[in-house]
Parts: structure tokens; C-alpha cells; sequence
């Protein structure tokens, strides 16, 4: 019965979902099960991730182009801080659907956690300006998808602002 499920949502939804195989999308439903499952009691965070991760992991077994599961995968790999492991994840999901403002997103978003985290070390800090100037031109994109995207607008400002950009510019990100 819970096959069947899977099949008739993937025969309604799969298009939106971003796959045609109800295998691949029965594992991005049990991951998520994982992850409500966290959203009410943080007690075992790493582990639950770490089991969500499992079954997105599944999902792109069964279907290598699926752009949900990829980024779902980044999810994880954000909760767990493994950022570069995350930015290659979120940047997958971009190959796959690149017109999607939430997945590039999540790939600035990435990019500046990267730059701060260079920006704090005294080895890498040089190579800071390069992660937040990606993230700009990643804002930039989703912003030409949806103009009105207001997360993409703010993190530009804040990855502006780290690049000392003029004021006038920066301001123009929070209108």
C-alpha cells in the first residue's frame, strides 16, 4: 500500500518534485520524516541528520538528476557543518535545475559561511573576497529568476557590506 502511495505521488507530483522514479521520491519523504522529526527535539541532531542523509543518498541512487535530493543532501551537510561537502551538494542541485532561486541560494549561502570562515583565519583570509563575490553573482542569478526574492536580496547586502561595497549599494539590497 505504501508503494502504491509513493507511485501515485510521483505520478501527480513528480514533475514539481523533479523525478519520475517513485523509489527516488519515497527516500526524499522518509528523509524528510527524519528531519520534522528534529524540528521537534534537538537531542540527537547529528544522529538524525546523519539518518536523513541515508535516504537522500538513496534517492540519488535511484535517480542521479534528482535536484531535490541533491539539495537536501546540502541541507544535511549544512546542519552537520560540512560546508564544502554542502556547496558541491547545492551546486548539483543548481546543474540540475538551474533556474531554481532557492538552490542558488543555498549556494551563496554556503559561499559567504565560506568566506567568514576564511575571513577568520589568518592563513586563508585573503581568499574571503573571492566567496563573497560569488555569493553576489549567485543573488544575482536567482534575483533574475525572481526579482522579489527577498532572502537573496539580503544576503547580497550582507555579502556586499563584507566586500566594503558603497553604501548606496549595499542599502539598496534592504529597500
Amino acid at each position: 500500500m505504501e508503494q502504491l502511495a509513493y507511485q501515485i505521488t510521483t505520478d501527480v507530483e513528480g514533475e514539481m518534485l523533479g523525478s519520475t522514479s517513485w523509489r527516488a521520491v519515497a527516500q526524499v519523504i522518509h528523509g524528510w520524516k527524519q528531519l520534522s522529526s528534529l524540528a521537534q527535539d534537538q537531542s540527537r541532531k547529528n544522529q538524525r541528520l546523519r539518518n536523513a542523509e541515508k535516504y537522500f543518498v538513496r534517492a540519488l541512487k535511484e535517480d542521479r538528476r534528482f535536484a531535490l535530493g541533491y539539495y537536501n543532501l546540502g541541507v544535511i551537510y549544512y546542519g552537520l557543518k560540512r560546508y564544502e561537502m554542502a556547496r558541491v551538494a547545492f551546486q548539483r542541485a543548481v546543474a540540475e535545475r538551474p533556474q531554481q532561486p532557492q538552490f542558488l541560494l543555498a549556494v551563496a549561502r554556503t559561499q559567504r559561511l565560506l568566506g567568514d570562515d576564511k575571513a577568520n583565519s589568518k592563513k586563508y583570509s585573503s581568499s574571503a573576497p573571492g566567496h563573497y563575490a560569488q555569493a553576489v553573482n549567485l543573488c544575482d542569478l536567482a534575483l533574475s529568476f525572481d526579482p522579489q526574492h527577498a532572502r537573496s536580496w539580503n544576503l547580497k547586502g550582507l555579502c556586499l557590506s563584507k566586500l566594503n561595497a558603497n553604501r548606496a549599494e549595499v542599502a539598496s539590497c534592504f529597500k
